[in-house]
């Protein structure tokens, strides 16, 4: 299934993602749905992934989350009524983001067509709006960091589900998908070095919440240029000073530079992680916190700048990472 994984450890309000759903709901029978439907896609079974994902639709009242998934199955069984159906429910739920649905390959049949320009537009109107309603500066750049999350998050995205079902995707190996994945974050540094030479570091303001944390995703990846990270995260403490950038998103970068300077980290964001696979080839992957400093404090620290308490965060990264 091509949904959307955000794996940087901060979850955002309108990625569409059925394994997203597994990190936000408690519910084992909503849980079990998303798992059920994922692996008949997968498996080519999508007459079962759409029933298990029109279950799950009348748990979850129609989220957009949900509906973004089982408008991808409808898509693979051939309904393109059903397809475009859901996808205006979606815009009409309030969903904005056109790239994840302009490049999500399941839909390049339906490109071209009246109803696909139609949606298209309402796509469009809907970012225009979000720019005027939260006051953005620079609509050109905001769009422009749309995509480049979209570009982050692709082959992060078929990893994950290629790790997690044996049918997903054949045609990518682990290392081809490796090597996409670093190349495409190092285009989106640089990218990131050249908006700001040419324009100063833009903050909420300039280009919207939701940009300003893609760019902070853009150097969280940017682990191959610590030169990079440091500058930013620099630039972020006084953004987040005057509430233009985020304090969680600054307690994560922290945390990355520190990891990879070899110190020991602030608020207990980062893990160690461990991967190797059996004898039938299923991968395992086994994590542990990085060192902390001063652990009787960190969740305080971690409160402080709006993190859930470490023990939850632990839970959760072990179910991210199906262990």
């Amino acid at each position: 299934m091509r949904a959307i994984l955000l794996f940087t450890g901060i979850l955002m309000s309108q990625l569409l993602s059925g394994q997203r759903l597994i990190l936000l709901d408690n519910d084992p029978q909503a849980q079990n749905l998303i798992k059920e439907g994922d692996a008949a896609y997968f498996s080519g079974d999508f007459k079962k992934s759409i029933q298990s994902y029109q279950q799950l639709a009348e748990i979850k009242h129609n989220s957009p989350e949900v509906l973004f998934n089982l408008a991808i199955s409808f898509m693979a069984n051939g309904q393109t009524d059903s397809t475009f159906h859901l996808l205006f429910a979606i815009v009409d739920a309030g969903y904005r983001q056109a790239d994840f649905i302009r490049y999500t390959t399941e839909f390049e049949k339906l490109h071209g067509s009246a109803k696909w320009n139609k949606l298209m537009k309402e796509l469009n109107a809907r970012f225009l709006d979000y720019c005027k309603t939260s006051g953005i500066r620079n609509e050109k750049v905001a769009k422009q960091l749309d995509y480049l999350f979209y570009n982050d998050q692709k082959y992060q995205r078929i990893g994950t589900f290629k790790r997690r079902y044996a049918g997903a995707y054949p045609l990518y190996t682990d290392k081809a998908i490796d090597s996409l994945q670093h190349a495409t974050f190092r285009q989106n540094v640089d990218y990131m070095k050249q908006l700001f030479a040419q324009n100063g570091y833009l903050w909420k303001n300039d280009i919207g919440a939701e940009a300003v944390h893609t760019s902070w995703i853009i150097a969280q990846h940017a682990d191959f240029d610590t030169a990079f990270q440091k500058e930013y995260l620099r630039q972020m403490k006084t953004a987040v000073d005057r509430n233009e950038a985020s304090a969680q998103d600054y307690a994560y970068l922290t945390d990355r530079v520190r990891k990879n300077t070899g110190e020991k980290q602030l608020y207990g964001t980062q893990m160690n992680y461990t991967t190797t696979k059996d004898s039938t080839g299923k991968v395992k992957v086994e994590s542990g916190l990085w060192p902390v400093e001063d652990e009787a404090n960190l969740n305080q620290r971690r409160k402080e700048v709006g993190l859930m308490p470490i023990e939850e965060y632990l839970q959760m990264m072990k179910l991210l990472n199906n262990h």
